[in-house]
């Protein structure tokens, strides 16, 4: 399985965010310096390899952006192939080149998968939405979830200046009730500050929920009242979980 010129995608509707969008001149889609893209991908392929069964499966990362963590992770993973999953056609160009083993799909996480049942030794979620249903459906049973969880701190400094969504405080009673079928093997924590300019505000808020709670302008204002750069807090929790009985456990149903 190679895609090393372009993508396909699932989606009928054919959505797709605009290109210019800032965060997508960043490996990984989303708007980090290099020192944080590598503490957090050196976090996820620790886990992927160690947890790694070398059964049967792909390396899937669930709405992965430009397949940046899909890409190391299977620089771990020498044995297997993997698919990115997203909706974004600039994002999916660059994952289909991220790695000559990765292949880019578009296609909504909060809709059904066009995988097969069982068919994920490995399944990313980092920074997107998550399905737990359809998750459960096409890990296998012997597979390993790897979750980005954020913590209290994470990004706190920004919360207010910038008006962004801050963390919910029942999220890990939430996660926990989403994922009740699986147990939690590792948590790496991944603890450091972070300098941002005014870009990488930019890009954080408009590839986040946060956008659809401010107004471009209302944005630049705020942005624009700030220093450049900005030292904020990341707080992020690795998780590497499987199924609490993988070999007894129901997958969903018996779809593709």
């Amino acid at each position: 399985m190679r895609a090393a010129v372009g993508w396909l995608s699932s989606d009928p509707t054919g959505r797709s965010v605009d290109p210019r969008t800032p965060a997508f001149r960043r490996p990984g889609g989303f708007p980090s310096p290099a020192e944080r893209r590598r503490a957090l991908a050196a976090a996820v392929r620790s886990l992927a390899a160690h947890y790694d069964h070398r059964g049967p499966g792909l390396a899937i990362d669930l709405a992965g952006g430009t397949g940046y963590y899909l890409a190391r992770t299977l620089d771990a993973l020498p044995h297997r192939h993997g698919v990115c999953l997203d909706l974004s056609v600039p994002a999916l160009r660059r994952a289909a080149r991220a790695h000559r083993r990765a292949a880019a799909l578009g296609a909504d996480v909060w809709q059904p998968l066009p995988l097969a049942a069982r068919s994920a030794a490995v399944v990313l979620s980092i920074f997107g939405p998550r399905n737990p249903a359809e998750t459960s459906r096409i890990l296998a049973p012997d597979g390993t979830l790897i979750l980005a969880v954020p913590g209290a701190a994470h990004l706190g400094e920004l919360t207010g200046p910038l008006g962004m969504i801050g963390i919910d405080q029942r999220k890990p009673r939430r996660l926990a009730e989403a994922y009740r079928g699986y147990a939690t093997s590792e948590v790496i924590a991944v603890n450091h500050e972070l300098k941002l300019d005014h870009a990488d505000l930019t890009a954080l808020v408009t590839m986040g929920p946060s956008a659809r709670h401010i107004t471009p302008q209302d944005l630049a204002a705020r942005i624009r009242g700030l220093p450049s750069p900005v030292t904020v807090t990341v707080d992020l929790q690795i998780r590497a979980s499987g199924f609490a009985i993988p070999l007894t456990r129901e997958i969903g149903n018996n779809g593709p």
